[in-house]
């Protein structure tokens, strides 16, 4: 355990996407509001940019080719880790916290002489299954057992509460910039995200062509609506898909178009988000934004739920469930990708049936 009597530096590695970044900032902020004088750096993926850029709970930040896996990627990352490594050895941290489980960042962290390296002794989705990478650790901490069960951003608070001795909890924080205005406009404005990263651990994929029947379904319903379809610029053509099979004329392609703080803006003015499982939907969290997330049951729902109470959750329980820990770790994909079975029995009728519920009880 630290000294906290003086100013503390510390690295967390947390190199994981939007929804996961979103909710270690929880850490972060706690740390900060008890520490304020601890110096946290932070090693991520460029992916998460806009959420570390002017982020009051992060002081600075080390960013590491960590987004794919491919040859070229990792010799890249081993480039990368030779010309870093020195540069890390060199601003004297007093512990690394290693919230993503990736051996890449242990390893940094040890060959930079990093005297205490802390982390999770459980596999975040493995039903109570130990975590193989935290052999490495100098100091792990204890996780609650029922992993499945847990949140991610208790685990990455308990991480933090453990080894500073802090009892309070926190929310996540974004930069000002992600800040939300109320929409004054009669329109009733709907956020669509019809997919995610698409990889072997992603089975949170929907039939395009249930997107278009929603729109349909739920404009037959409510009165000046105005949809947005949003995504990343990989998107835009299978939003273009969607869009070239629904009836409705009011209904917009932004993705690729808008920056993570323009969309956190759109989501704050809008009624209603529906949503593959992605970052959106934590983003819409923050905002404080009615959600209809679409999900697999590769985890149960409460492992990584946005933050939220205005987030409702499409998700089937079947016999094949909880197949997270066997995609990362026994490498054992999806045997019904690209139509998960789990995602086939949700259906457009219920989720435009909710849709309009809600939109007829939000205010």
């Amino acid at each position: 355990m630290p000294e906290l009597n003086e100013k503390k530096n510390i690295l967390v590695s947390m190199t994981a996407h939007m929804g996961d970044f979103i909710w270690a900032t929880s850490a972060f902020a706690l740390l900060k509001k008890t520490y304020p004088r601890i110096k946290i750096t932070v090693l991520a993926g460029t992916s998460v940019k806009e959420l570390i850029e002017n982020n009051p709970v992060i002081d600075e930040v080390i960013y590491a080719p960590y987004d794919t896996a491919d040859f070229k990627s990792k010799l890249r990352k081993v480039f990368w880790a030779l010309k870093n490594i020195p540069k890390i050895f060199l601003k004297r941290f007093d512990a690394a916290f290693i919230l993503d489980y990736s051996r890449a960042s242990v390893l940094i962290s040890k060959l930079a002489f990093i005297p205490e390296i802390t982390g999770g002794d459980l596999f975040p989705v493995g039903r109570g299954e130990p975590a193989g990478i935290a052999k490495y650790f100098t100091r792990k901490v204890s996780l609650p057992k029922d992993q499945d069960n847990t949140h991610m951003s208790v685990d990455y608070q308990t991480v933090i509460k453990t080894y500073f001795n802090i009892q309070n909890n926190a929310m996540p924080v974004l930069p000002p910039e992600f800040s939300t205005k109320n929409d004054k406009s009669d329109r009733v404005k709907i956020v669509i995200c019809p997919r995610g990263a698409i990889n072997k651990a992603n089975t949170h994929i929907w039939d395009l062509e249930n997107f278009s029947e929603i729109i349909d379904s739920i404009s037959q319903e409510v009165e000046n609506i105005d949809f947005y379809l949003t995504g990343t610029k990989a998107h835009f053509n299978d939003i273009e898909k969607i869009l070239s099979k629904t009836k409705y004329a009011n209904a917009r392609n932004i993705a690729g178009k808008t920056s993570l703080s323009e969309l956190t803006s759109l989501l704050g003015g809008s009624r209603l988000l529906i949503s593959a499982d992605t970052g959106t939907i934590h983003l819409a969290a923050y905002a404080k934004t009615d959600t209809i997330v679409l999900r697999s049951y590769n985890t149960p729902p409460i492992k990584s739920m946005p933050m939220s109470h205005k987030a409702y959750v499409f998700c089937k329980d079947i016999d094949c469930k909880n197949c997270a820990y066997g995609t990362l770790v026994k490498n054992k994909p999806c045997p019904f990708m690209p139509n998960p079975k789990c995602m086939a029995k949700i259906t457009p009728h219920e989720v435009a049936q909710k849709a309009v519920e809600l939109l007829k009880t939000i205010k």
